[in-house]
């Protein structure tokens, strides 16, 4: 058993013993729906905030595994500690870049949150910081960077208000971005605790590559399949190929360079040379590996302040500029293929390289049920 699905089950069972008898009764009434069926579609990422009691305590208990126990025990302390709210913003703080989505997923970070809010003022939870509407996601993220860059906490989380649920639809299409096997505390907890590595200061988890000359992108195997058959395995920040993991063959942009172009007031065919001017001018790093970067798609990630402050504010703030104008700019839509390079100086790159030369270029991923798999994906589905 995995320590993701012990950690999960420990925290379910704390949330459902917090629950009201009330609420337990209403779900009990035959008028309602409830327990399995209500969340037959579900995932565990998503039922860690929902606080669901669907994991067995007996199969939460069945471990004899010493460094999982280990883990679990720090796990539980932490988590602990975060939900009595005894854990300060100064050690680990979550930024959540909000428009009109319900933000009840994230009651458990309550005390460690920042909610920026943008919509509707009907829609903004109690307590959140209201912005300027232009930017999206990663005017927040900049914004909360250069306001707070001399007072950063140990460990910040960027993310969307969205909840967490597993994998991806398409451009505006629904789920929530998060990778099986990848829970939303794995970010929070460090990986003594079960949290996602931090040996580069940062914790991402890269589901898309990007070919840096025409922008082809190639998504993550387990991250496409996420939708449509979402089992769990174990985190990784990069695909394993033991877990059958891997990329998927390139794939044009297509309609997509030419919405990004109508943002940035320019042609389709010039947006992959726009791209890479913004990446010479101000990102200011070396080429990367054969031109392949990797990115997070939805923009979830979180970075230390050491690694941060690699960057001088000003840095921030120009990029931050870029952003300030315009509701929906195209430069956002850059950010996100770029946060693992803007935040920092990452000195070589984050995945194998080779991996995706092999699997994105020459397609070696040829079993029947996985081109099946594929097909469906590209007649149901936006590509981006």
């Amino acid at each position: 058993m995995s320590l993701s699905h012990l950690r999960l089950g420990l925290i379910l069972i704390f949330n459902w013993a917090q629950s009201s008898y009330a609420e337990q009764a209403a779900c009990e009434d035959a008028t309602q729906k409830c327990g399995a069926e209500e969340h037959a579609t579900e995932d565990l990422s998503a039922l860690l905030q929902r606080g669901v009691p669907n994991v067995a305590v007996a199969s939460v208990l069945d471990s004899q595994h010493g460094r999982h126990m280990s883990q679990l025990d720090k796990s539980a302390s932490m988590i602990s500690n975060i939900l009595m709210g005894e854990t300060p913003k100064s050690e680990v703080e979550i930024v959540l870049a909000h428009y009109d989505e319900d933000v009840q997923w994230s009651s458990p970070y309550k005390n460690i949150r920042t909610i920026y809010c943008k919509g509707p003022q009907k829609k903004r939870p109690d307590g959140c910081v209201p912005l300027k509407n232009v930017g999206r996601e990663g005017h927040t993220y900049l914004y909360h960077i250069v306001k707070n860059y001399e007072n950063l906490s140990q460990w910040t989380v960027f993310t969307q208000a969205q909840a967490p649920t597993m994998g991806y639809r398409g451009h505006r299409l629904g789920g929530g971005h998060a990778l099986p096997g990848v829970p939303f505390d794995a970010y929070v907890l460090p990986e003594s605790a079960g949290g996602l590595p931090r040996d580069d200061g940062a914790a991402f988890v890269f589901t898309g590559a990007v070919h840096m000359p025409t922008l082809n992108h190639s998504l993550r195997l387990s991250f496409l399949q996420a939708s449509y058959s979402p089992e769990l395995h174990r985190q990784s920040k990069c695909p394993r190929t033991e877990l059958l993991d891997g990329w998927e063959k390139w794939w044009d942009l297509g309609w997509f360079k030419k919405f990004i172009g109508g943002r940035c007031k320019c042609k389709a065919e010039d947006v992959p040379a726009l791209f890479n001017q913004y990446w010479e001018k101000y990102i200011q790093l070396p080429r990367q590996e054969n031109d392949i970067i990797f990115f997070s798609q939805g923009a979830r990630f979180a970075a230390s302040a050491e690694r941060i402050r690699q960057r001088p504010k000003a840095f921030y703030e120009a990029l931050l500029e870029k952003l300030s104008t315009r509701q929906d700019p195209c430069h956002n839509y850059f950010n996100e293929w770029i946060w693992y390079y803007i935040l920092g100086k990452p000195e070589k790159a984050p995945c194998n390289v080779k991996l995706v030369v092999d699997e994105a270029n020459i397609n070696r991923w040829k079993q029947s049920e996985q081109e099946l798999l594929m097909e469906e994906v590209e007649k149901t589905t936006g590509r981006v």
